[in-house]
């Protein structure tokens, strides 16, 4: 039992909340909160190298920061709109998120390059070549469309495992 509980923990099941689910603020401790700061400095935007978890006075700066500069409603607190942008990867974004974007373009054998955390002309062109593929809109941004599709290749390597043997 204990190693089926372990597993839950390191491998949360795909009905686990994601970030956008809820709105995020001031005061807040959560996974959701890592995820929002890991895209805050992806885009610049949050002070430290890797994420607190804490969404403090730092984060809700971060955040209005990241709102007025994408014409939203300053307010310091991770709402669907802010959310929905800021999951929106492009061109000079660095971190996390794109490495797993990196990662996922490489499982559909679009990316070459190593998986960095860089959005450079590679990972854009791959998103490009991705996109035209797919029937998506091509303009280089990995945003909602692009990751529902690119996902899918881990959701079908996912579902031939149905049973656990310990």
């Amino acid at each position: 039992i204990l190693v089926l509980t372990s597993i839950g923990l390191f491998f949360p099941s795909k009905g686990e909340a994601a970030l956008g689910d809820r709105t995020l603020s001031e005061g807040m401790v959560h996974n959701d909160v890592i995820e929002l700061q890991e895209y805050l400095i992806a885009k610049g935007e949050f002070p430290y190298h890797s994420p607190t978890g804490y969404y403090g006075v730092i984060t809700k700066e971060a955040v209005r920061e990241y709102q007025e500069e994408q014409n939203l409603k300053v307010d310091g607190i991770a709402g669907p709109q802010t959310i929905n942008k800021i999951k929106v990867l492009r061109s000079g974004d660095m971190g996390r998120p794109v490495v797993k974007l990196q990662r996922l373009l490489k499982a559909w054998n679009l990316y070459n390059g190593s998986a960095d955390g860089i959005y450079g002309s590679g990972t854009k062109n791959a998103v490009i070549q991705f996109q035209q593929r797919n029937g998506l809109t091509a303009d280089g941004l990995a945003g909602p469309q692009t990751f529902k599709r690119l996902n899918q290749k881990a959701t079908e390597v996912d579902n031939p495992i149905k049973e656990l043997t310990v």
